[in-house]
């Protein structure tokens, strides 16, 4: 298990759609038994709380889909992919097992979905390809999501019981199911309904639908675009994104269910990428939690919005390199010419570029076998385990070079790695900076790395357990065979593996990534909240 926030996933707001080539690595139906058993107590923790189906339950992290516990705060990795089909979007039920996700490929994406019904002798998952955008109905008998073809846009909702597509809306999208099931909240295409100043409410007993504005008052409806409406967990209340026409802002808005109240939560017109959810506390109440991705690219955070009694809301980090949907999934495309998504190490070279922890060359070539050297794993890992770095960091080691004002590399990016227990350098006084790392001493960090920051520890390996890295070395061979015991070196064909030979960069990412799995999500101070 590891430490996490409060979180979850659904489709994008205001997005740049991140797709990238993964493949899933669990089984259905082991994800099918850990959905049961999270159905009751997620993640070994407590239960499920009451909340709408846009509560957050879970979220991207890594490239991987997670579930967060609400009783513990911690969160446990649930749907694994690497090379091929990315992942992402998730949305669960919220009084049963009910579980969807995106699987996206070249040009195209389906929806996964393992029902809550879990009736005996039927096969819970169901594929609907040419879809996006799933929201998981309460009772996790149904989903909704958007469907394409030639023929247009529609919503469309599958029935577990019925086995069958029990209802489609042509021009509409972005669909969310109302906390008791009945409702849905959703858009319609612009094309077709050209004063885009609300949303939509569907009855599905009635096949009643009902507007809801999004204006603020003694504002036309012309100076409002409305997006993605999210459901508060009370029924009461949504959230929507809105482009004021007037102004050029875009802006999350607060309106009651009968389109009176509207009013701005928050101002997101500075981010490439905004999004945002609803969660309702096990103790009681309700909150918003808000994606950002800031202008010009970056890693996406999830965020708390904070609104005190005076003054204006403001946004309190809780998941870094975290996302609803795909801001923390693999891009479209590899990111380096000699990194294919079928290299080995694809989805740890792809998150770590992602996260802004590796960079390439010049002439876009990663170079994945070429060595590594001291300094710049001092770097990588100081980044992967987003330690603090500034001007006023020193350490003993005399053979850095001069400490250039303004340049952090390699003298504070050392110096940080050394406060923080990962590095003891060569000797007392001496770093070796441009010596190239060996296996075993990268090793060597990383559990020195692990063993402070993975919650709980890392296991010790029993005594007759036999590994397959040697163990002999005095300095380095009880951490080789703790890290290979504890899975910070899997990924990597460790038959006949050197561990006097210099690392090279493709390890490097993938024992650094394997390093930040085991860590789980930057969750910032959660005693904020």
């Amino acid at each position: 298990m590891t430490r996490g926030g409060i979180v979850a996933g659904g489709g994008r707001v205001q997005s740049r759609d991140r797709k990238g080539r993964r493949r899933r690595v669990r089984s259905r139906a082991a994800i099918a038994c850990i959905l049961v058993a999270a159905a009751l107590v997620l993640a070994l923790g407590g239960p499920l709380p009451a909340a709408s189906a846009n509560h957050l339950t879970h979220f991207m992290f890594m490239g991987d889909i997670w579930a967060w516990n609400g009783a513990s705060g911690g969160a446990t990795s649930l749907v694994h992919g690497a090379n091929g089909h990315p992942i992402g979007s998730p949305s669960s039920a919220t009084q049963a097992s009910g579980f969807a996700y995106v699987e996206s490929s070249l040009g195209d994406s389906k929806v996964v979905f393992m029902d809550g019904l879990l009736q005996p002798g039927k096969n819970p998952w169901h594929e609907f390809p040419q879809a996006s955008s799933p929201d998981v109905a309460p009772d996790g008998s149904k989903v909704v999501f958007d469907y394409w073809n030639m023929s247009g846009n529609a919503l469309r909702v599958y029935d577990a019981f019925s086995d069958s597509i029990t209802l489609a809306l042509p021009g509409a999208f972005a669909g969310t199911w109302s906390p008791d099931g009945r409702y849905l909240a959703y858009n319609r295409h612009p094309e077709n309904h050209p004063l885009n100043d609300g949303f939509y409410i569907f009855d599905t007993q009635t096949h009643v639908e009902t507007k809801v504005s999004v204006t603020y008052a003694g504002e036309s409806g012309s100076d409002s675009n409305a997006w993605a409406p999210r459901w508060s967990p009370d029924g009461q209340w949504f959230v929507v994104t809105k482009y004021v026409n007037s102004t050029g802002r875009i802006e999350i808005v607060k309106v009651q269910r009968n389109g009176t109240g509207a009013t701005k939560v928050y101002d997101v017109t500075p981010y490439d990428i905004s999004d945002v959810r609803w969660t309702s506390w096990p103790g009681g109440g309700q909150g918003l939690f808000v994606e950002t991705v800031p202008g010009g690219g970056s890693e996406s955070t999830i965020s708390a919005v904070a609104t005190p009694e005076f003054g204006a809301p403001y946004l309190i980090a809780r998941l870094r390199r975290s996302s609803f949907g795909f801001g923390a999934s693999l891009v479209p495309d590899s990111p380096f010419g000699d990194v294919g998504t079928d290299h080995p190490y694809y989805q740890a070279i792809a998150m770590m570029r992602l996260a802004g922890i590796v960079s390439g060359y010049s002439d876009g070539a990663f170079g994945p076998a070429d060595p590594v050297r001291r300094a710049q794993f001092a770097k990588m890992i100081v980044g992967a385990l987003r330690l603090s770095v500034n001007e006023g960091l020193t350490s003993p080691f005399t053979d850095l070079g001069p400490d250039k004002l303004g340049d952090l590399y390699p003298n504070e990016y050392v110096a940080a790695a050394w406060k923080a227990g990962i590095t003891k350098g060569t000797t007392a006084t001496t770093f070796a900076p441009w010596n190239y790392i060996s296996r075993a001493q990268l090793v060597t960090m990383v559990v020195r790395a692990a063993k402070e920051k993975v919650p709980g520890g890392l296991p010790d390996p029993p005594m007759a357990w036999t590994g397959v890295v040697p163990s002999s070395d005095p300095t380095h061979g009880a951490n080789l065979r703790l890290a290979e015991y504890s899975g910070l070196l899997v990924g990597i064909n460790l038959n006949g593996w050197n561990v006097a030979t210099p690392a090279t960069r493709g390890e490097v990412a993938q024992i650094l990534y394997r390093l930040m799995r085991a860590i789980g999500p930057d969750t910032g101070d959660v005693g904020l909240l």
